[in-house]
């Protein structure tokens, strides 16, 4: 089970990735048979997934101003953690099954943002060297890249980026997801707005078929 920690994105000394990284060694200290910490981009990520397991993938926080994603995704971890430690159903069937990797906050440097400049601030914190600030980490990704519901203009809350996976939470991403070797089976992008579940893009309408993992 690997946890996806704040530090893994944010600078040394801020005090906010600090409090976060350290409610997260609660659980790797209390579960060091099955939990990992990484330590940064490109380091451990891209050997911590083990390819027989099918993977669920769950962040949050990847939207700056939606304070309760991350302490959601947290609230998810933990329950799998101690559900799983008292055998407590459907932990103790669900747990072994997959390979679990939690980012409780994605986009950190907006999150630490909206706690001491602007609450509602969406973006990531990206110069973007005309005056704005920011790309909608959301809208970064290289599938349909800055189509539907994204922009182009940098100071649009719906900035798209220069080019797909410019932001350094979308990189990170994009390789731990590409080090599963398509293995990932959920993919749980949370938010706290709209109270849709959207699957499997937001940019698409198309209807889609839903299968069942073993035991869900």
């Amino acid at each position: 089970m690997w946890l996806h920690a704040a530090k893994i994105f944010c600078l040394p000394g801020l005090c906010l990735c600090s409090v976060v990284e350290a409610d997260l060694q609660i659980p790797a200290t209390h579960f060091t048979a099955h939990c990992t910490l990484p330590d940064a981009p490109g380091g451990d990520e891209a050997n911590v997934s083990v390819a027989e397991k099918p993977g669920i993938y769950i962040d949050g926080g990847i939207h700056a101003r939606e304070w309760i994603a991350p302490a959601v995704v947290r609230n998810i971890l933990l329950n799998v953690l101690h559900g799983w430690r008292s055998r407590a159903e459907p932990y103790a069937s669900l747990v072994p099954l997959y390979n679990w990797a939690f980012v409780p906050i994605l986009n950190v440097d907006g999150y630490r943002f909206t706690f001491t400049n602007n609450r509602m601030w969406r973006k990531t914190r990206r110069d973007n060297l005309d005056g704005s600030y920011g790309v909608d980490a959301n809208r970064n990704a290289d599938v349909d890249f800055c189509k539907n519901g994204a922009s182009s203009v940098p100071s649009s809350d719906s900035y798209c980026g220069p080019f797909p996976f410019s932001e350094p939470c979308m990189i990170a991403t994009r390789d731990y997801v590409a080090a599963t070797r398509g293995n990932i089976k959920i993919y749980w992008n949370m938010h706290s707005y709209g109270q849709e579940i959207i699957l499997p893009y937001a940019y698409s309408p198309t209807e889609v078929r839903l299968a069942c993992l073993p035991a869900c």
